[in-house]
């Protein structure tokens, strides 16, 4: 039986181990219990550095009762780990709490914050702790957005500390956000802009939150800038819209672009004022009715006094030219002039003339007074409708799409609501309304 135990030690580890049994013989009963053997084992090493040991222990428990002081501290401190978390659970609204789950690691500086997620029910049940990969696959774009910025503060919160001076380009950061969302994020903003060694650059294309980091955060001109394609660059103009471009507009009534810009607005108000007839004769500028053409700047003035304060009407522009005309001459003017210049009262202006050229080329097509007569509301889009039925012209219904597409929201607007039209590019604008013109001419038979 030897022999075959023997012959099983066929590796030079086993072999070595054999030799030395033979000549540690005693070591074979101590095999039975290898905790125990291992204990010994440690003993016996320790034993032989005995005072290498006793040192170690000294030092172990002399440190211990610093640790604990530390760690004490740490947990009672307020960190700048939990000011963060404390701020964004305060600020954002979303369906999940944050802290920090290694709290005294984080202050010791022995590891980085670890992000811990708590899941508010609403139904009562217990919340529950979700990891970060599980928790944005059931959350909005918005609330995602929201979890991304938790990292960035983190970091912008790293280098207020370290002092170090940085500038901070914000690019849309409030898109898809709620407007609550949105306001905590300009809270932010407005911590950052006041630590002495950032520099703050924000971009947006969303006029309200522009509007609204402008009086927040107190940017003055010459830090106002407005972006513009010219010539395929970009140039940065100032902002010459002020905090109330339909203010500024009635205030300048003496000029005939500022009276024809405020014509929506005006027309907003009669209506929310329940002054029906000054509403309707204001839309018979907006859309081609019978009695458009005569309608003069003299009659104009006349309906706004109806309306706006007498302050305003003072210097108030009027002459017998039809207003209908004056808005083609403009808008002439302005798709010859040069797009150096963003202005808001041009695109207001233009989105006027390409409706009122679009039903009027149409109501020349149809040739159907009785029709044209009988429509009420949503006449630009039954007009449409009208000329797709009864005329074959692919190049005019695609030009009329865009016209659905991009002039509602640029005239039914009111002193608040400019998004989509300061979003949309001029030039698309001024191609809108030269092709308009252009089938008006007859220049798109050919083609259609």
């Amino acid at each position: 039986m030897f022999a075959k135990v023997d012959g099983k030690l066929n590796t030079k580890a086993l072999r070595d181990f054999r030799d030395h049994l033979l000549e540690h013989p005693y070591l074979v009963p101590e095999l039975q219990d290898m905790n125990a053997l291992r204990r010994r084992v440690w003993i016996a090493y320790l034993t032989t550095m005995k005072s290498e040991y006793s040192a170690l222990l000294h030092e172990y428990d002399a440190s211990q009762e610093k640790l604990k002081v530390i760690v004490g501290k740490a947990e009672a401190e307020l960190t700048r780990w939990e000011a963060v978390i404390d701020q964004f659970n305060e600020r954002f609204w979303v369906p999940f709490k944050v802290s920090v789950q290694n709290k005294a690691d984080a202050v010791l500086g022995i590891e980085g914050p670890q992000i811990e997620f708590v899941f508010k029910d609403q139904d009562g049940d217990p919340n529950r702790r979700i990891a970060s990969e599980d928790l944005s696959q059931v959350l909005s774009n918005g609330e995602r957005r929201a979890l991304y910025i938790l990292n960035i503060i983190f970091e912008v919160q790293a280098l207020m500390q370290a002092e170090q001076e940085t500038l901070l380009i914000v690019d849309d950061i409030a898109d898809s956000f709620d407007y609550k969302n949105k306001y905590a994020i300009i809270e932010y903003l407005r911590d950052i802009k006041t630590v002495e060694h950032f520099r703050l650059v924000v971009l947006t294309h969303n006029f309200d939150f522009y509007r609204t980091v402008k009086g927040r955060l107190g940017v003055y001109n010459p830090n106002k800038l407005i972006a513009g394609r010219v010539n395929n660059a970009i140039r940065l103009q100032s902002d010459s819209m002020g905090e109330n471009p339909i203010g500024a507009w009635t205030t300048t009534l003496d000029n005939p672009k500022s009276m024809v810009g405020c014509i929506p607005f005006v027309r907003n108000l009669a209506e929310y004022s329940g002054d029906h007839d000054t509403y309707n004769r204001l839309t018979d500028l907006l859309h081609v009715k019978a009695n458009s053409d005569a309608v003069t700047f003299r009659d104009l003035r006349g309906i706004f006094d109806r309306v706006l304060s007498d302050d305003m009407m003072a210097t108030c522009f009027e002459s017998d030219a039809s207003v209908l005309n004056e808005i083609g001459n403009m808008c002439d003017a302005i798709t010859n002039a040069s797009l150096d210049e963003v202005s808001l009262l041009d695109k207001v202006i233009l989105s006027m003339g390409i409706r009122l050229a679009t039903e009027q080329f149409i109501i020349d097509q149809i040739q159907d007074p009785e029709f044209v007569g009988g429509l009420s509301g949503n006449q630009t889009s039954k007009l449409i409708r009208r000329f797709r039925r009864d005329h074959d012209s692919p190049l005019a219904s695609k030009l009329m799409e865009q016209v659905l597409l991009m002039t509602p929201e640029n005239i039914h607007m009111n002193s608040f609501m400019f998004e989509p039209i300061l979003d949309m590019s001029p030039m698309h604008l001024h191609d809108l309304y030269n092709g308009i013109r252009a089938i008006g001419h007859g220049e798109a038979a050919s083609t259609s």
